[in-house]
């Protein structure tokens, strides 16, 4: 790592100095006093002359000593008012350096009027024209003894939440530094310890005696920065450029890396600069950023480290900026909580994926549904809070990919497809097996929808009624029909061979055409129509034809009884195969010509009443009805 520059400055100073990380180093005393300090004292020489002599102050007691101050609990008695009073430490009295930078402090801090800065009511003198500072009484305790004490905080505000309650107080520091920044004053010593809370909340940044003006202030009330040629700060805290003794260097930015210092005590318990010795403490705090755990969250950690850059223009731009990106943190925490939970469950939903089926799938389906369906809920909501949560966006994607695999594994490559839908940008070959499996899919689908098709045509059950009523009727027509014609003509001519079909085949076009509708919803009602109509028209060629050669009428009869007895047959077999007494009765009756030619008329009416009754029995509304492959079932 590279040195340092100066840093052989900071070495002699650190063998020369014994001083704790938390205690402030200060500027060294030096002989003489300067122009400006000259004139400084000059206006106090106008003070203490315009002051009487009497007591307006009554001393109490001590409420705290420092290096080079002392603060008594006074009471201002005109106003009957407990007040502070910071005057210096016997040592330094008569010290005019030490009278001039405690007259700067109460000048510098005077100036500032601010809720979360300790007003300063007055200069006071004493017997000996001594500056006494007048200030504020704080009813309360160092931020430094509260900060990391949840139990304390608890029950001295009513505050249950550490980290928010912790951060607020930051951020009304930060507001204080703004205010001290708008008027060009930088604080310096930025740190718990320097921060007093009231019993009711209230916060004060104090101790601004490192405090400097960033512009030159003639009267020499205000220390100037560039006036600085010494290590200043607390080492525990400070930025890198105080280490240097250029007073230019110091800017409103120094304090925004105080302000981050003092984040990362909030957030792991330690301020940034740590080590065995004073040595080690100042080179970290030279060369190395904070460390932060992996438990702290990603955008206040980001928070952190950019306030903590070593390099000031890579800091935030000023304390307002900070304070804003703090401010954003606690206002985003609901979503980051939410999103934290939502991690949980995406990892219990992972564990449960890993673990397999078991013994239960179902279950184990319910079980990874409920989890997917929370983490997706959770995640949603915390974007819904906060749009710019990286964390809930990133464990929203995780687990949606997550769950694409388990349902291409076990599931629809549909649903697939509908929850990958919900990533912006998924892997390339998470969409390559969801479009693959999806195309599968939709080949079974196709598949099915085919099968279903098929089932549909020869579902017997459908257009039954219809089928019934108009094979029923042509059934009855063609068993009557032979009997009508013996007992009206005295015996057949040969017209009767092609007129009785040719007029029964146009009651069948006329029938099917009023019921094309339903004989046409199926593959089989269309079949077995599509039987009667070719039965018919072969019959009426057949007429013709046996006409033609001069055949007698029996011939005729045999051959129309061939005719039926080969298309019942065929039917049976392939349509329907409990048509099997209408293809026996056809062949009855083809028998009965052969042997005893006289009983056509009786055999005709016979074997197509049987292909009624046939028809009534197996397709009756209520029977068991079923395609033609044996699928049966009730209707």
């Amino acid at each position: 790592m590279t040195r340092p520059e100066n840093w052989d400055r900071v070495e002699e100073f650190a063998r020369t100095v014994a001083l704790p990380p938390d205690a402030t180093i200060r500027p060294a005393d030096r002989e003489g006093v300067r122009s400006v300090e000259g004139r400084a004292l000059a206006g106090l020489a106008a003070v203490t002359s315009a002051q009487t002599r009497s007591a307006r102050l009554e001393v109490l007691g001590t409420l705290g000593e420092g290096g080079m101050g002392i603060v008594r609990l006074g009471k201002q008695v005109a106003l009957g008012r407990e007040v502070a009073i910071k005057e210096l430490t016997d040592s330094r009295r008569g010290d005019q350096e030490s009278v001039v930078k405690l007259l700067q402090e109460a000048w510098l801090a005077g100036s500032l009027e601010h809720p979360n800065i300790v007003p300063v009511y007055d200069i006071e003198l004493r017997g000996e024209g001594e500056p006494r500072i007048v200030m504020k009484r704080i009813q309360g305790a160092p931020w430094s003894e509260l900060i990391d004490d949840a139990e304390a905080v608890a029950e001295r505000f009513g505050e249950e939440d550490l980290l928010a309650w912790n951060l607020q107080v930051l951020i009304a520091v930060a507001n204080a530094l703004r205010f001290a920044h708008d008027r060009g004053i930088v604080h310096l010593d930025v740190k718990p310890s320097n921060v007093m809370l009231g019993a009711f909340g209230e916060v004060y940044l104090v101790d601004w005696g490192l405090g400097m003006s960033l512009e030159v202030d003639a009267s020499g009330r205000f220390p100037h920065v560039a006036d600085n040629t010494e290590i200043i700060g607390t080492p525990a805290y400070l930025a890198p450029e105080m280490l240097s003794g250029e007073g230019r260097e110091l800017s409103p930015r120094t304090d925004v890396f105080l302000l981050g210092s003092v984040l990362c005590e909030i957030l792991t318990g330690r301020p940034p600069h740590r080590g065995g010795s004073l040595m080690a403490i100042l080179y970290q705090a030279a060369t190395e950023r904070p460390e932060l755990p992996d438990t702290v969250p990603e955008e206040i950690r980001a928070v952190c480290l950019r306030a903590t850059e070593l390099d000031a223009a890579d800091r935030y731009p000023d304390v307002d900026a900070f304070r804003m990106a703090v401010r954003d943190f606690v206002q985003h925490r609901g979503s980051i909580a939410l999103a934290d939970e939502a991690g949980e469950r995406s990892a219990e939903m992972r564990a449960a994926i890993a673990a397999g089926q078991g013994p239960d799938p179902r279950a184990h389906w319910d079980a990874i549904h409920r989890l997917f369906t929370e983490v997706r809920f959770g995640c949603r909501q915390a974007l819904a809070a906060w749009d710019g949560n990286a964390a809930a966006r990133r464990i929203l994607r995780e687990t949606i990919l997550a769950m694409v695999e388990h349902v291409l594994a076990f599931g629809t490559a549909t649903t697939a497809a509908t929850i990958l839908s919900e990533v912006d940008e998924p892997p390339e070959d998470v969409r390559r097996r969801v479009d693959e499996a999806l195309a599968r899919e939709a080949g079974e689908a196709a598949r099915i929808r085919k099968l279903e098709r098929i089932g549909d045509d020869n579902d017997l059950s459908i257009g039954r009624r219809t089928r019934l009523f108009v094979l029923g009727l042509l059934g009855l027509g063609w068993s009557a029909w032979p009997i009508v014609v013996s007992q009206v003509a005295a015996e057949p001519t040969m017209r009767d061979r092609f007129l009785a079909p040719a007029v029964f085949l146009v009651v069948t076009a006329a029938l099917g055409w009023f019921a094309r509708e339903t004989l046409g919803k199926t593959l089989v009602n269309r079949r077995l129509y599509a039987v009667i109509v070719v039965l018919l028209t072969a019959q009426v060629v057949l007429g013709t034809l046996t006409t033609y050669v001069g055949l007698d009428l029996l011939d005729h009869t045999l051959f129309l009884f061939f005719l039926w007895t080969t298309s019942a047959v065929f039917t049976t077999l392939l349509v329907e195969k409990r048509l099997w007494p209408t293809a026996l009765a056809q062949g009855l009756g083809l028998a009965a010509v052969l042997v005893e030619p006289l009983t056509a008329v009786v055999a005709i009416a016979a074997a197509n009443l049987a292909f009624v009754v046939n028809i009534m029995i197996i397709w009756w509304p209520g029977k068991i009805v079923g395609t033609y492959d044996g699928d049966a079932r009730l209707r």
